[in-house]
């Protein structure tokens, strides 16, 4: 079950209603396999990004919920504190980044475009 399609999303909601913020990041990390430090290798990212849909938009409420539960999880600066999961969380984002530019490449991005052309476009779309 891919992240972003509609079971995934139903499962979503459900750990939403069932658990703390810091569970529903925690089975996250673990739905997706995350390791305890990221090495940067492609073939690693390319494993990790197979947990999402290819259709998940950088404007999907997905996001937004990532965002609300570290917040509420981590108040004020005690994402900063050492831990196995901070860490993750920290590396997430740039997971997430790798996955958000990926969308944007796939769905905007032309033959002899820049990724940041592509960028361009996507943002003029204004779908948020």
């Amino acid at each position: 079950m891919l992240i972003g399609s509609k079971a995934f999303s139903s499962l979503w909601k459900e750990w939403q209603k069932e658990y703390q913020p810091l569970q529903v990041l925690k089975l996250l990390l673990a739905y997706i396999e995350m390791p305890e430090d990221l090495s940067g290798e492609l073939e690693e990212t390319q494993r990790l990004l197979s947990y999402f849909d290819l259709d998940l938009a950088p404007h999907d409420v997905f996001w937004k919920d990532i965002v609300s539960l570290v917040d509420l999880a981590f108040p004020g600066d005690s994402l900063s504190q050492e831990g196995l999961v901070e860490r993750q969380i920290h590396q997430l984002r740039y997971l997430i980044s790798s996955q958000q530019a990926q969308y944007v490449r796939t769905h905007y991005k032309r033959t002899g475009m820049t990724d940041k052309e592509a960028l361009a476009v996507y943002l003029r779309w204004k779908p948020f």
